[in-house]
């Protein structure tokens, strides 16, 4: 039997102190949902700001629970992320946020014309279920991403299961 596939947002507040240097947020929240669990996708997202150009209707600018502003489009392009697992194995290592973003934002640049785009969706990256401990989990900024004195938030969308609920639907089964 498949397990069942769950999605949880993750909202984790990142303080930059504009030195250059590089920066290293675990995400020490305690979510319930993430507790004795395997991880089967992430996607991550940032806000690209267009002085030029109104944002579309879509774009994600600013969290619901903190009202900051999402990671810029640098500092994502800037980030990297590490991933535990229950036996405090990293088996994730620096790699690049880029690759879990597979929702673009803001504008589309096609054949050099700007064209407000509002979201355009890429596949999701996949993981094949291993078992993780997001606490202990981090993002690592390089010094390009730490040139401001700012809070901001990261955003990510993880699809999980829960191996303790997973069980208990196997034995109701049989």
């Amino acid at each position: 039997m498949l397990p069942t596939i769950r999605k949880v947002t993750s909202i984790t507040k990142l303080e930059f102190d504009g030195t250059g240097k590089k920066k290293v947020f675990n995400f020490y929240k305690d979510l319930d949902e993430l507790r004795d669990c395997r991880i089967w996708g992430l996607e991550a997202y940032y806000f690209e700001e267009q002085a030029s150009v109104i944002q579309t209707q879509g774009t994600l600018t600013y969290d619901p629970d903190y009202n900051l502003p999402v990671i810029s489009k640098n500092q994502f392009q800037n980030g990297f992320l590490n991933l535990y697992d229950t036996n405090n194995i990293n088996f994730l290592i620096n790699a690049p946020l880029v690759i879990f973003g597979t929702i673009q934002n803001g504008i589309a640049n096609l054949g050099g014309a700007r064209i407000k785009s509002g979201i355009v969706e890429r596949d999701a990256k996949s993981f094949s279920g291993q078992k993780i401990d997001m606490q202990n989990s981090s993002v690592v900024f390089n010094g390009d991403a730490n040139q401001l004195i700012e809070t901001r938030i990261i955003f990510m969308d993880i699809y999980y299961s829960r191996m303790d609920l997973d069980k208990v639907i196997i034995n109701k089964l049989n």
